[in-house]
């Protein structure tokens, strides 16, 4: 009796800790759209024009001369789930393996740099520019890491020794010839900005980071402030009133990925998404590209309405420098297929074989510590914490691929004691909803613009 009423009182520390006391942002206004513009929405459809173009993110690109060994570091990289060590060297052997593929156009979906640091956006913008050089436009947006990072750090021994971020200004000056020089439309307020890389195809680069908050930590959640909606909505006004078929690219998702994505990691998500996915479709945008998860993973919402139904895909793309360092591919054709295909980052100069098996095995141990860490913080013992946290390691790093496959027995508890049951219990829906994946597939498939159906 003694061990349920401790369990019960636990419980009840463990969820007081998950809600927590964040302050409560307001809610932006989305205005309901024209009746006339829904109208002509619902009896001529924009079509995408064929185009064929590439998904990158989350590049986290470290210049190593900032420091690759001392505890300071080790610290650091003990608690990441990135390959930051080997981040330019992926990042140059995808820059040749994406010229290959011979795109129109590159989306780059946010966290170009570690953590904003100014050496490694001047450094990134190099390898931009290398990918250009091949004929195709790139277009890119900050993502969380990016601006005004007070994570700015050069390693030296015990020590991580603040060094310069870059502001907006500096982030858009850096990379000026990578979508603000040939925009057809800025946000005053925002790095939000529209182009057309191909006749009838619009892209609205969203800016959904909170760099303008961050104070000794940065702000990892996303949310657009009242200006940006207001100027989205009239850029969505007027692709419609041009004919012009609407692409999104964005940091943040739009859409929750898995059940109970938005309990335990509401920072991935967009504030106010069910307002905004909701406003996105029924401006007829069918298809957003977003990152930060570092998951390749993709999602449908649908709305039904009284003469149609609406639908939207949130195609989230891994992080190039985390397991399974992935880039997408998409094509669209004239018969409005769009077809996705993923490929993977499998050797580097230092790792010519077996560079697939090393990522894998080192960001698992990584997710692995992190887990432990955690769970261990709730007084579970070493062993529990271990079986617990293995758990976890499975789920993550399957959803890191995409295409999960659960297992027969996805919660075991074998081995762990009654204390780290309880812990278990508390947060199983978490592993459960990693491992169960929505529809549709994640890495290779084919969507029908028309109606949102997939195969």
């Amino acid at each position: 009796m003694k061990k349920i009423i401790i369990s019960f009182i636990y419980i009840l520390f463990i969820l007081f800790l998950m809600v927590g006391c964040a302050t409560r942002i307001p809610k932006v206004v989305v205005q309901e759209i024209d009746p006339k513009i829904s109208t002509l929405l619902s009896t001529s459809l924009p079509e995408y024009p064929a185009t064929r173009f590439v998904v990158v993110t989350d590049l986290h690109v470290y210049d190593t001369s900032l420091g690759i060994s001392g505890k300071a570091f080790e610290e650091h990289l003990a608690k990441d789930r990135k390959m930051t060590v080997e981040s330019t060297e992926i990042n140059i052997e995808a820059i040749e393996r994406i010229s290959n593929e011979a795109p129109d156009f590159i989306l780059v979906c946010g966290d170009m740099t570690k953590d904003g640091e100014k050496v490694n956006h001047r450094l990134v913008a190099g390898y931009l520019k290398e990918m250009e050089q091949t004929g195709a436009s790139v277009y890119v947006i900050p993502g969380n890491h990016d601006i005004l990072n007070p994570h700015a750090f050069r390693y030296s021994g015990d020590k991580a020794e603040p060094i310069d971020s870059v502001t907006p200004e500096l982030f858009r000056e850096i990379y000026d010839e990578f979508g603000f020089k040939e925009a057809i439309e800025t946000d005053p307020d925002s790095l939000s900005y529209v182009v057309e890389p191909v006749p009838g195809l619009w892209v609205l680069a969203l800016d959904s980071c909170r760099y303008r908050e961050n104070d000794t930590d940065p702000v990892v959640d996303g949310r657009f402030y009242q200006p940006t909606i207001n100027w989205l909505q009239d850029i969505l006004r007027k692709s419609v009133r041009l004919n012009k078929a609407v692409i999104v690219t964005m940091h943040h998702h739009v859409i929750e990925h898995y059940q109970s994505e938005l309990k335990y990691y509401d920072d991935n998500i967009v504030d106010d998404y069910e307002d905004i996915s909701r406003m996105l479709a029924e401006y007829r945008v069918r298809l957003v590209f977003t990152g930060h998860e570092h998951a390749q993973d993709i999602t449908v919402r649908r709305w039904q309405t009284e003469t149609n139904e609406l639908f939207l895909y949130d195609i989230s793309t891994g992080s190039l420098i985390t397991y399974p360092s992935p880039y997408r591919v998409i094509e669209i054709e004239n018969d409005q297929q769009c077809n996705i295909s993923s490929t993977y980052i499998d050797r580097i100069e230092s790792h010519p074989t077996g560079f697939f098996e090393y990522n894998r095995n080192t960001i698992r141990m990584r997710i692995e510590g992190i887990a432990k860490a955690k769970v261990e913080g709730y007084h579970v013992s070493e062993k529990s914490a271990d079986l617990i946290a293995s758990q976890a390691a499975d789920a993550f790093i399957a959803h890191y691929l995409g295409d999960e496959n659960p297992p027969a027995e996805i919660i075991n508890k074998e081995g762990i004691n009654w204390w780290g049951r309880v812990i278990l219990n508390a947060q199983k829906d978490l592993i459960i909803g990693v491992w169960n994946d929505l529809e549709p597939p994640d890495n290779q498939l084919v969507i029908n613009l028309k109606d949102g159906s997939w195969y």
